[in-house]
């Protein structure tokens, strides 16, 4: 069953690397047709997402990969799996500040990893530390502009592939 998708590609032309990011609702022969697939640029690293929601609504607005500006960079992240902690992970964040513009536990992940980032070296180290806050069966792979992280719970649960091309 699949709700929506979408593709986030790491353009790395030009003095700034940007993230070009393509996502909508529908199957993805729905979504991309080859003249949004050429719109993208050559870039060097890319996160695909197809989902099929269990945790949050179905709209536009909890497709993936998910976008986050913060002060120390960008990412794009996706995410698959259930977060056994989710409300708690939430609730806590809300009453700390955080805002939520989806449903979806991708971005009750996204902002425990920025606020790790925050206070970590590297995204690596952030990715790390958040990891022993989240509980659950999951995957992810996050986009930087300078790295692709790909992660799964500590059991692995939740099945995760990744390619590199030559």
């Amino acid at each position: 069953g699949q709700e929506s998708c979408g593709i986030a590609v790491s353009d790395t032309n030009g003095p700034k690397r940007n993230h070009v990011l393509h996502k909508d609702m529908g199957l993805v022969s729905e979504v991309f047709d080859q003249d949004s697939l050429h719109s993208f640029p050559k870039g060097t690293m890319a996160v695909a997402h197809t989902r099929y929601g269990t945790t949050g609504g179905t709209n536009r607005r909890n497709c993936q990969p998910l976008e986050v500006n913060h002060i120390k960079g960008r990412l794009a992240l996706a995410h698959n799996g259930n977060l056994s902690n989710a409300f708690e992970l939430r609730s806590r964040l809300e009453l700390e500040g955080a805002i939520f513009h989806t449903t979806s536990d991708t971005e009750t992940i996204s902002y425990i990893i920025i606020r790790e980032r925050l206070h970590s070296s590297s995204i690596e180290e952030a990715l790390c530390r958040a990891m022993y806050t989240i509980d659950g069966a999951y995957s992810l792979i996050l986009m930087s502009s300078q790295k692709l992280i790909c992660a799964r719970d500590p059991y692995g649960f939740r099945p995760l592939c990744f390619g590199q091309t030559s």
